[in-house]
């Protein structure tokens, strides 16, 4: 922190209203969100955040273990994934305070990759690669 100041926190036990358009999947996601709001003239450098919830707010089918955490101030932005527990989810180096969602990554697109930088030919040849993506352009890791 470079100046002091307060940060108030509040948490909602439902999905955020705009939780559509996060990149996360709404029916395998914390079905809360957490507000951070800061006040008092404080400053201050990246900070870690670590969003801890309860079983019953998570969709059944979920894999906690393939969480992330999307940060909302008017449209969503990803965040850097720190550690992960059955009933927590950390943001780390984050920048900015918001809203806060938890959840799996929804696939929004795929890429392909040929091997050996090959014509498209039937057969494809070498190891080719499809990597399904969310739409920030992060690998997502369970479909």
């Amino acid at each position: 922190m470079t100046a002091n100041g307060n940060v108030t926190a509040n948490t909602t036990g439902a999905d955020h209203l705009n939780i559509s358009t996060s990149g996360l999947n709404s029916s395998r996601n914390v079905n809360r969100y957490w507000t951070l709001i800061a006040g008092g003239g404080i400053t201050f450098s990246p900070y870690d955040a670590t969003f801890t919830f309860v079983s019953g707010d998570v969709d059944g089918g979920s894999s906690t273990g393939n969480f992330v955490v999307r940060r909302f101030d008017g449209t969503w932005a990803p965040t850097t994934t720190g550690t992960r527990t059955s009933t927590t989810t950390q943001a780390t180096n984050v920048s900015a305070m918001g809203d806060f969602a938890v959840g799996e990554q929804q696939v929004d697109h795929f890429i392909f990759s040929l091997a050996n930088s090959q014509r498209m030919v039937r057969p494809l040849t070498g190891t080719n690669t499809l990597t399904a993506q969310d739409l920030f352009n992060a690998t997502v890791t369970s479909v």
